[in-house]
């Protein structure tokens, strides 16, 4: 758990009991996350501009990587174990080489703060939830944002995908959920649907599976202003 007390804590839930508190950091702990690995490493997130790496055997933490600008909001593993992607308070996602201790990829895609980060579960996309009231999806293997999807009038509280990433829900401040098909990983397109991977601008059409809405994505040619670009990613 994390908590504004600057502590992140580890609880052994089968034996209903408290293990050891994680304690270097010096502000509000906003996320944390274990590692798809059984577990081995926990990574966190503060309003002291840290994103810290820990040892869950030992407590410790093997390394810290330090925000200039804004905070983490939220952090996640990818699904390798091998990187962690970062939303930050000033709309900016980052992607983290927990091998090399880097930054790989940068995206500023959000005009207000990054909610949430979720990786596909083929490791090759991601989706992002910002209080700017949008939801975007980004490439991870042509290293460019895919595409903006909207329909919540207040932030963007959360998003996730599906556990085999053909849909993804959000939930906003304004009290809605929304389930949208992803149309990633389409058989026999490169980028899964949406063209050659450029920003494009997305138009909403609502179906529906037994009860709920599900806002299917379909994407024009229409070009964008260019985002600046981030660095490759290798080996992700």
């Amino acid at each position: 758990s994390a908590s504004d007390d600057k502590t992140v804590k580890i609880w052994a839930v089968h034996r209903n009991r408290f293990v050891q508190s994680l304690t270097e950091h010096t502000n509000w702990v906003r996320c944390a996350r274990w590692s798809p690995d059984n577990g081995k490493l926990i990574v966190s997130c503060s309003d002291d501009k840290t994103i810290k790496l820990w040892d869950e055997s030992t407590g410790s933490c093997i390394h810290t990587f330090t925000e200039a600008k804004g905070f983490g909001h939220h952090v996640e593993f990818h699904p390798s174990g091998s990187c962690i992607g970062v939303g930050t308070s000033d709309g900016k996602i980052k992607v983290f080489d927990i091998r090399a201790m880097k930054l790989q990829q940068y995206y500023a895609t959000h005009e207000a703060a990054v909610t949430q980060v979720n990786f596909h579960p083929s490791g090759n996309y991601l989706v992002s939830s910002s209080q700017d009231m949008t939801v975007r999806l980004h490439n991870l293997l042509t290293v460019k944002p895919i595409c903006s999807v909207q329909g919540h009038e207040k932030a963007v509280n959360t998003v996730v995908f599906s556990p085999q990433g053909e849909y993804f829900a959000s939930g906003g401040a304004d009290g809605k959920i929304f389930v949208w098909k992803s149309n990633l990983e389409t058989e026999g397109s490169e980028e899964g649907g949406y063209g050659s991977g450029q920003k494009s601008s997305s138009q909403m059409k609502e179906d529906t599976i037994g009860d709920s809405p599900v806002l299917r994505l379909h994407t024009s040619n229409n070009k964008e202003n260019t985002e600046p670009q981030p660095s490759d990613l290798d080996d992700l």
